[in-house]
């Protein structure tokens, strides 16, 4: 059976890939400049891979990263499905792979965020919401920053701040 006799046995999938695309491109238009500008300027600098979640019952961990990927893996689709519907395919592809856990993942991001166009718009978003752009490593620093193993949340710059509160 060919593509198209299917979809003319099924019309409604159409429709609701149509109505799919259409919220994901609103979502994305809504909640990604919020997102980016919420994210630490050095959030890339981080250099031992964080945990998914920082709960520590195992349960509930496993459940989480097993949603993120459930969820990662159904925009994979849908963002597949996007590049011939109308709407952000390729964006929904990136959050998807953010979602995912594969190996190679962080080479992978990194290699797409120092892509002169995505760099060019994430640092004009970070831009209109009054934020620094995003460190990558390798950048210079700039003043006052410190070293990559010194942002905050990572453990040099947890054990000086707790060295500086007794």
């Amino acid at each position: 059976m060919h593509l198209f006799e299917w979809l003319r046995a099924h019309p409604a999938v159409p429709t609701v890939a149509s109505v799919v695309s259409l919220g994901v491109l609103i979502a994305t238009v809504l909640l990604l400049p919020v997102l980016v500008a919420r994210m630490p300027p050095y959030y890339f600098l981080r250099l031992a891979k964080p945990g998914p979640v920082r709960w520590r019952h195992p349960i509930l961990r496993g459940v989480v990263v097993v949603l993120k990927n459930v969820v990662g893996f159904v925009l994979l689709l849908v963002g597949l499905g996007m590049i011939f519907l109308p709407g952000p395919g390729v964006l929904t592809i990136l959050i998807a792979l953010g979602l995912l856990n594969f190996p190679g993942k962080r080479a992978l991001e990194l290699r797409l965020l120092r892509a002169r166009q995505v760099r060019r718009a994430l640092g004009w978003l970070r831009k209109r919401a009054g934020q620094p752009p995003f460190l990558l490593p390798g950048d210079e620093l700039p003043p006052g920053v410190g070293e990559a193993q010194d942002a905050p949340g990572s453990s040099e710059a947890q054990d000086d701040r707790a060295a500086s509160d007794q």
